[in-house]
């Protein structure tokens, strides 16, 4: 575990940082927060690796959700609920 101190001399843990890693990704953070992240992450390797694989998930999550299903699909899944209702 790595722990950065900042120029406000908070300290960052490993474990703070990945708690808010999924709401650095979605830009959800206050600018302070975002700048001790970003300090924390280029300076630690595991959580730089850690948001680099959150980071390309979501992309590829959200690549696939824009996807659509065919017609055919759609109906069997509808048939195959029906059937167990």
């Amino acid at each position: 575990m790595y722990v950065i101190a900042h120029k406000t001399d908070k300290v960052m843990t490993c474990a703070e940082a990945l708690e808010k890693v999924f709401d650095y990704i979605d830009n959800s953070t206050i600018p302070e927060l975002t700048s001790e992240i970003e300090a924390h992450i280029t300076q630690c390797l595991n959580c730089h690796e850690r948001f680099e694989f959150e980071q390309l998930l979501k992309a590829r999550i959200n690549r696939a959700a824009k996807l659509h299903a065919p017609e055919q699909l759609k109906q069997q899944i509808e048939r195959l609920i029906a059937a167990r209702s």
